[in-house]
């Protein structure tokens, strides 16, 4: 019933997946190493598998398309921090179980956790959308009194506030986005 809900409220079955096309081309902009076919379809499995919470937030928001898209971009974002993971540890694919060559290692960098700072920094710019129901975004919620007091205000500051534009500022929000990823990671507790 939700499913069915779900890809109603995004206009049918054609514009579901569609909208979910949208959101892996913005994630893959950002990410760029995944095949966007692919991450079309775990975004769209991920959204149905998250269809009864996702159609209530959609219907209480203001703007139920731009939620629903956020929405999606979050959730491709959370499978490609995933699949980053994957890829850095194991050094396969964890989708195809594909064996990664050495030098392809090395363009994954080092493992931030589960979620990458690129995914956290999303979720700060969600903290103000109504009903959030994201398990990334209730760790981020969760970690946020435990940071600092400086480091608190610069992230509301700049997510909600959209403050410090200048490079000093912008150095503060990057730093203050890392210690709350390594939070987040469960690494700095």
């Amino acid at each position: 019933m939700s499913v069915d809900e779900l890809t109603s409220l995004a206009g049918g079955d054609y514009d579901f997946f569609s909208k979910c096309s949208a959101a892996a081309y913005t994630v893959n902009r950002r990410w760029g190493n995944f095949d966007r076919e692919e991450l079309t379809q775990m975004i769209a499995l991920g959204a149905l598998d998250d269809a009864r919470s996702l159609v209530k937030s959609v219907r209480n928001s203001s703007e139920p398309d731009t939620y629903l898209m956020a929405s999606l971009v979050r959730i491709g974002q959370r499978v490609a921090s995933e699949e980053t993971y994957a890829q850095s540890v194991s050094g396969t694919l964890s989708t195809t179980g594909e064996s990664l060559d050495w030098y392809e290692r090395i363009e994954t960098g080092t493992p931030e956790g589960i979620y990458s700072t690129d995914a956290v920094r999303s979720a700060l710019l969600s903290l103000d959308l109504p009903d959030q129901s994201d398990h990334l975004m209730d760790l981020v919620v969760a970690c946020l009194p435990e940071m600092s007091e400086e480091d608190r205000d610069v992230l509301i500051g700049r997510f909600i506030g959209n403050e410090f534009t200048d490079t000093k500022g912008r150095k503060k929000v990057e730093r203050a986005v890392d210690r709350l990823t390594r939070r987040v990671n469960g690494w700095g507790r």
